[in-house]
C-alpha cells in the first residue's frame, strides 16, 4: 500500500438521497465549492452528486466559496435564489470554514449535508446548545420510555 484516502466518491450521490429523504420537499440544491478543488476526486464526487441530484429531479447550482468573508453574503444570496439545501464535500478549505458554514446553515435553517467527519460534532454541539437554552428558558420535565 502506498497511500490512505478516505474519499468515497460513491457516496456522493448517496448523501444527495439522504438530503432528499430528509427533506421531501427539496427541489432546488446547492453544492458548495471551492475553486482550488475543482479537479481529480473533487471533479468526479462533483459528477457523481449532480447526476444523483438530477435523477431526483433537483435543480442544482454550484456555489463558490473562496473565504470566511463571503459566507455570509453566500449564504444570504441562496436563501434569496430559493435554494432549500446544500451539500458541502470535505477539503481543507472547508474543514477550515465548518463551523461558520454550520452556523450559517442553522441560522437560514438551510438543510444540509457534510462530508466533513468533524462537522457532525459541530452539528451536535449546536443542537444541544440550542436546546439547553430552550430548556433554560422554559423548564420541563422530560420522560424517557
Amino acid at each position: 500500500m502506498t497511500g490512505l484516502s478516505n474519499v468515497n466518491v460513491e457516496l456522493s450521490g448517496k448523501r444527495v438521497e439522504l438530503l432528499k429523504e430528509a427533506v421531501p420537499n427539496l427541489t432546488r440544491l446547492a453544492i458548495l465549492t471551492h475553486p482550488a478543488f475543482t479537479t481529480g476526486v473533487y471533479e468526479l464526487m462533483l459528477r457523481e452528486t449532480e447526476t444523483s441530484a438530477r435523477s431526483l429531479g433537483l435543480q442544482r447550482r454550484a456555489v463558490e466559496v473562496r473565504d470566511r468573508g463571503e459566507l455570509p453574503k453566500i449564504f444570504s444570496d441562496m436563501g434569496r435564489g430559493g435554494l432549500e439545501g446544500f451539500v458541502v464535500y470535505g477539503n481543507p478549505v472547508f474543514y477550515s470554514l465548518r463551523q461558520s458554514i454550520v452556523e450559517l446553515a442553522a441560522k437560514r435553517r438551510l438543510p444540509a449535508i457534510y462530508d466533513i467527519r468533524r462537522v457532525n460534532q459541530n452539528l451536535r454541539d449546536l443542537i444541544e446548545g440550542e436546546f439547553n437554552s430552550i430548556l433554560r428558558a422554559s423548564p420541563t420535565t422530560l420522560f424517557f420510555t
